[in-house]
């Protein structure tokens, strides 16, 4: 295609023919990007560094694609600019054998040229966006979290002390459903291709977590930064984690499992497709998620090939939003029960009434899993029990059961 419009431009084959190379050239690194070592950021040229952050190259990549493609769109050159792309017309000219240009048809030929750099950087711009919103719809345009979590904040700061904490995530996704039909409405928030091919190119296609991977919500803060190291660590951490899942796969009876986990993604996918075919989509204690009947062998084709059927995936983070909502409510039951226990073990009553407004708040947000007089009497008692077994085994809680059994082995601690 360079080729054909270089002559249309009524440029000499030889010429036009080093100026399509050049072009594709471009176009390539461009697009999929140079990953040679010598184009890659200092601080990722170390022999450590370019092990451990392997992977970390495209999202800078890609975000410096989407900044530069804006800022050609929207820049103004300055004179320095406009000089370099005189000294670079001029050069381009004497290399393809062209005689240099002067006066008017070189001011001419810069602003052609400053006119094509806005326009490819519209184009750019525009075209990776809109690629990316038929692929992975809404929720994976770059920047969705970012939005998310500031509705998310406004929610929390504006909202009556009544109402529950948003998922933006999660309501954004029903509500397009509820609104404009499961087709359509997961069309917009997850991509037209995805949807239309029943195979899930928004989380490959996806802008939105380039740099950080959604997972789901840990237990706690160490669990959390423990994770998040392990996702910035990229595959070299990763191998090791499902090193690990796996042994306890296998340890725990779970053979099948255990090999998909080790296993390269080149045979790890179509074992997952087979299992899928033959009992469908189960969890580890055999809850389905999508029976077998509703697996076709389209579906286990695409999972074979990588690519997990739509179905499935929107199945699975349906459930880990609603186990991540789950657990927000559990632990912050939790809190205020400690909370409480507290206030009533060192006999503060202005604490106590602080905590008896908040739990009287939550049992309006959560009125079918209230904390109860009952329920509060009971945790007091379970912890000044724990308390005193936990004083007679040396400061540790223990199974009263087992108190026996293991009394020796903290002898020589005494």
């Amino acid at each position: 295609m360079a080729y054909d419009n270089a002559l249309k431009n009524n440029v000499p084959p030889h010429i036009a023919f080093n100026k399509a190379v050049d072009q594709a050239k471009d176009l390539t690194y461009r697009s999929m990007f140079d990953y040679s070592t010598l184009n890659k950021p200092r601080y990722l040229q170390n022999a450590y560094a370019k092990v451990i952050l392997q992977f970390k190259q495209f999202p800078q990549q890609m975000t410096y694609l989407l900044a530069r493609s804006g800022y050609e769109w929207f820049d103004n050159p300055s004179e320095d600019q406009i000089a370099t792309i005189r000294e670079h017309i001029q050069r381009e000219r004497i290399r393809y054998g062209q005689d240099a240009l002067q006066g008017a048809d070189l001011d001419a030929a810069v602003a052609e040229q400053l006119k094509m750099i806005k326009k490819e950087g519209r184009d750019r711009l525009l075209g990776t966006l809109g690629m990316t919103f038929l692929f992975a719809g809404a929720t994976g345009m770059p920047l969705f979290s970012v939005g998310a979590s500031v509705v998310e904040a406004l929610h929390a700061a504006f909202s009556d002390d009544d109402e529950p904490p948003l998922d933006f995530e999660n309501w954004f996704k029903n509500w397009m459903a509820q609104t404009f039909g499961n087709f359509w409405g997961d069309s917009i928030s997850r991509g037209v291709v995805t949807q239309a091919s029943g195979m899930n190119f928004a989380d490959r296609m996806s802008l939105n977590d380039l740099w950080f991977r959604d997972a789901r919500k840990s237990q706690d803060e160490v669990t959390a930064f423990q994770n998040m190291i392990i996702n910035l660590l990229g595959p070299t951490a990763a191998l090791g984690v499902s090193g690990a899942e796996a042994v306890k796969l296998f340890n725990d009876g779970y053979y099948y499992r255990g090999a998909e986990k080790i296993l390269p993604a080149v045979f790890k996918q179509p074992l997952v497709g087979m299992r899928y075919e033959t009992e469908g989509v189960l969890t580890l204690k055999g809850d389905q998620l999508v029976s077998q009947s509703d697996i076709s062998a389209k579906d286990a084709l695409s999972q074979s090939l990588g690519f997990a059927p739509e179905k499935v995936s929107q199945r699975q983070k349906a459930n880990i939003e609603m186990k991540t909502m789950e657990q927000d409510i559990i632990a912050k039951r939790q809190d205020l029960m400690n909370a409480f226990f507290m206030g009533f073990d060192s006999n503060d009553a202005e604490f106590i009434d602080k905590v008896l407004n908040k739990i009287t708040k939550f049992n309006q947000m959560y009125p079918t899993y209230p904390i109860t007089g009952e329920g509060i009497t009971r945790s007091i008692q379970t912890r000044y029990r724990s308390r005193a077994l936990a004083s007679i085994t040396g400061g540790i809680p223990l199974n009263k059961n087992l108190m026996f059994e293991l009394r020796d082995m903290g002898y020589y601690g005494d």
